[in-house]
């Protein structure tokens, strides 16, 4: 039997493989120099503008009895990544994890003129996220996707808003509907598939993986798991464009201002917002023509199209993308998880014995089912240890102060960027 090392293989799918280089004929003309009169003036200028961003804000007044968050001091370069930090990641978790070691629970770092915000406990999260979510439940504008906040495409990274209200109570539809619509039936039904692939293939472990989130997650979504296929394509799209490790201009924000004929990331952004619109479309209107035909089976889709209260008020465009970006959304919050599982079964094997022992125990030589989870104590465990040993989304979505607020005698000032580190 072959061996499956998780700790060593690297996954066929991630960021770092989305997207092919972008080419692009040089603008710059021919006998360009930096030496000219106005190219001088305008990289003095650029330059000034920099350090005004930098150093200009100084330091906020803070009110009578209010004191300032533990914080940073500025770190070198002070365009770009500050040093030492590593990419995005469980690597990037852990490095603001130890910053939290030497600063507290929360703490601030500014970076070119921006606040973060960085939170350590479930507590403080809870507190700021939950209990006073009004005020945190905006979101950051991101310089490689402009339009994307303000827009309909992606409920994660959607402004408040009502058009925000109306997707999280979809959202929160779709999923009071799991179980009495029974879609844990669409991953039982992939389960028998994915085992048998990995037993053939086991060198291919991770990319049978993803291909089970996507094909399940396509069931559920629009009765039909072969949309898996053209939803794997655009997520390592998207992933890559909001990732600071992206699009220079994630980096370099002033960026912005360049034509497009100059900014390749631009003309990405571009055919990804195509692209994605397809991937969302195409399967809501096969959906509806199922549906119409009387043989569409349980899923997101059809409580649309059969006007589940919360859904009314939705049109076919936003439907498509509510639909479309928890699909998405699904596939990495789950697919993470089951490549931990592996990773963790490699590291502790007596525990995949313990598992394995309860479900031969409880299910003889059948699947385990839902059903059978209140019997399942030692594999229920085992799957929550995994979630909170490996984060899915170990540093989530940032979230925006949208007034000044003071949290424990500290100054969260209006337009802080906040992160829970879990």
């Amino acid at each position: 039997m072959a061996s499956i090392s998780a700790s060593s293989e690297q996954m066929h799918f991630g960021a770092d493989n989305a997207t092919t280089d972008a080419s692009l004929m040089s603008p710059v003309p021919t006998g360009f120099t930096l030496f000219q009169p106005s190219v001088a003036i305008g990289f003095s200028l650029l330059i000034l503008l920099v350090l005004a961003r930098v150093f200009g804000a100084g330091k906020q007044r803070l009110p009578a009895g209010v004191k300032r968050l533990p914080h940073l001091g500025p770190q070198l370069p002070y365009i770009g990544a500050p040093w030492g930090v590593p990419g995005p990641g469980i690597e990037a978790a852990w490095f603001f994890g130890n910053m939290h070691k030497k600063l507290g629970p929360i703490y601030e770092w500014k970076v070119m003129g921006t606040i973060h915000i960085w939170i350590e406990t479930d507590k403080i999260s809870r507190d700021l996220f939950v209990s006073r979510q009004r005020n945190y439940c905006d979101r950051n504008e991101l310089p490689a996707a402009i339009g994307v906040r303000e827009g309909s495409e992606v409920l994660p990274l959607m402004g408040f808003g009502e058009q925000f209200r109306r997707y999280k109570n979809f959202m929160h539809l779709i999923m009071r509907h799991a179980h009495p619509r029974m879609f844990y039936g669409w991953p039982m039904a992939e389960n028998k598939k994915t085992l048998r692939r990995i037993l053939e293939q086991p060198d291919r472990w991770s990319e049978h993986i993803i291909v089970h989130c996507g094909r399940t997650i396509a069931s559920i979504a629009w009765g039909d798991a072969d949309h898996g296929k053209k939803l794997l394509t655009i997520i390592p799209t998207i992933l890559k464009t909001v990732s600071p490790a992206g699009p220079l201009i994630n980096k370099l924000t002033f960026l912005s201002n360049l034509p497009e004929s100059v900014s390749p990331w631009k003309q990405q952004e571009v055919i990804r917002k195509k692209e994605m619109s397809d991937a969302f479309m195409e399967p809501l209107q096969e959906a509806k023509a199922r549906h119409d035909a009387g043989i569409l089976e349980d899923c997101w889709s059809k409580l649309w199209l059969e006007k589940e209260k919360g859904t009314e008020h939705l049109d076919f465009y936003e439907a498509a993308h509510a639909i479309g970006s928890s699909s998405f959304v699904a596939i990495a919050t789950v697919g993470g998880p089951l490549h931990a599982f592996f990773l963790a079964m490699c590291h502790y094997p007596a525990w995949q014995r313990k598992v394995q022992e309860e479900i031969d125990r409880v299910c003889g030589d059948r699947l385990p089912s839902m059903d059978d989870m209140p019997k399942l104590p030692v594999l229920r465990a085992t799957v929550k240890e995994i979630v909170r040993w490996r984060q899915a989304t170990p540093l989530g979505v940032p979230h925006v102060a949208m007034e000044d607020d003071v949290y424990e005698g500290y100054l969260i000032p209006k337009g802080a960027i906040c992160h829970a580190n879990h």
